[in-house]
């Protein structure tokens, strides 16, 4: 596999993130690091932005609690 870029790891944390379990978030970023060849991976940051991702998500499907908290 060939070193990835910062467009590969967006492209990876924004649209397959979304069809990953939230709870596999740590083992996904894992996998990619061993994968990336890119010694400037920073897999907090990459982590945080599936997670990002993930939040706008369920925001989107009507998930996130914030929506629900001022109806009470």
């Amino acid at each position: 596999m060939s070193r990835l870029t910062a467009i590969d790891f967006r492209w990876l944390a924004t649209e397959v993130a979304q069809i990953i379990n939230p709870s596999e978030i740590q083992s996904f970023a894992t996998i990619v690091k061993a994968h990336s060849k890119n010694s400037r991976f920073d897999k907090q940051k990459f982590i945080d932005a599936c997670a990002d991702t993930l939040q706008a998500k369920q925001y989107d499907e009507g998930l996130s609690p914030e929506l629900y908290s001022e109806k009470y």
